[in-house]
């Protein structure tokens, strides 16, 4: 587990790989549980629209147990619920590739990453077929990061000081903004990173 600023060995491609692969071993281990009709879940940060599989909806660095520069267990599940997979590894991306700006990535100690390579090693690892499936998975990257900020924002509204201190420091509002329009810039070189053959 690494906690900003990371440090250097928390942003091996290795380490990306492995998250990803863990995150699938998880999803095809759910596969095919049914939950009972009367369990509850928090769906905050899970798909809008639910899903096929309970996702952990968090995979953040902070989530992450790391051994042997591997990635060795998934951890803090207050958030899993039923949700699409894909947008549980879009989740995965946002925290780990990571997909901000610049600027931004700076801030945690993730400057000079190639970005549109790290996002392939995601989708790869994970096991993306080429095609539909990889738009797809960027789909749900993009709508994500679109829809980011409410769930910052009603812990904030709660008065939950850890969520009032993390928006303090990186940046709030125009993080959000920023991150928004980086999106929707590098929207057609991840398309290219993903579907290069």
């Amino acid at each position: 587990m690494a906690i900003p600023p990371f440090p250097r060995w928390s942003l091996s491609p290795g380490l990306l790989a492995s998250v990803a692969r863990l995150l699938r071993a998880f999803h095809d281990a759910v596969a095919d549980f049914v939950p009972p009709a009367n369990a509850r879940w928090n769906t905050e940060l899970a798909h809008p629209a639910g899903g096929q599989i309970i996702g952990h909806n968090d995979v953040c660095v902070e989530n992450v147990i790391v051994r042997g520069g591997r990635a060795a267990a998934l951890i803090d599940f207050e958030f899993a619920a039923p949700t699409h997979p894909l947008h549980d590894l879009a989740v995965l991306a946002r925290h780990w590739v990571p997909l901000e700006t610049p600027e931004d990535a700076a801030r945690d100690g993730r400057s000079g990453l190639d970005v549109a390579a790290r996002f392939r090693i995601v989708a790869d690892a994970y096991g993306i077929p080429f095609g539909a499936k990889r738009e797809e998975f960027l789909d749900h990257v993009v709508a994500g990061i679109h829809r980011s900020g409410p769930f910052v924002l009603a812990r904030i509204a709660r008065g939950e000081q850890a969520f009032i201190d993390m928006w303090e420091r990186s940046g709030g509002h125009d993080r959000i903004a920023r991150r928004i329009a980086w999106i929707d810039s590098i929207r057609s070189e991840l398309s290219m990173a993903l579907n290069t053959a």
